[in-house]
């Protein structure tokens, strides 16, 4: 290891996931589909503007993701409906046309949902410790 820090542009091997992911209602399939878009859209870069959409065809995604087309496309449609990517279409390089892919934001929403929980799961400890201590003194 090296004692250099990373630029922030240059690629990265790891891919930060929201806990909203994880604890959604989300089909495997949609949940395999967003973690893809977030490693190849670069969606951890501290500069939104810098990441790449994704430009992959629903063939090209069936056949790296190890499902089928008709999945991939279900899978999108999901995640669009749930406000986790958003999609554009672009012109296809053989007269047709394709998407661009990129994950929405959700880390604000995420830090805020994760936040509340612990706040609510430290006042309900307190509350409990609070009653047993009451209930020891009765005792």
């Amino acid at each position: 290891m090296t004692g250099r820090a990373p630029n922030r542009l240059e690629p990265t091997f790891y891919s930060r996931i929201p806990h909203l992911i994880d604890d959604s209602e989300l089909s495997p399939y949609a949940v395999r589909l967003y973690l893809h878009y977030k490693r190849v859209t670069g969606d951890d870069r501290a500069d939104r503007s810098m990441m790449l959409p994704c430009t992959e065809s629903a063939n090209t995604l069936a056949d790296k993701l190890h499902m089928s087309k008709r999945s991939v496309l279900s899978a999108r449609r999901e995640l669009l409906e749930a406000d986790l990517v958003t999609t554009r279409r672009v012109a296809g390089t053989a007269g047709g046309y394709g998407w661009e892919v990129v994950p929405t934001d959700i880390w604000d929403e995420n830090v805020t949902h994760y936040r509340t929980r612990a706040k609510e799961r430290a006042a309900r400890a307190a509350l409990e410790d609070e009653q047993r201590l009451v209930a020891g003194l009765a005792g």
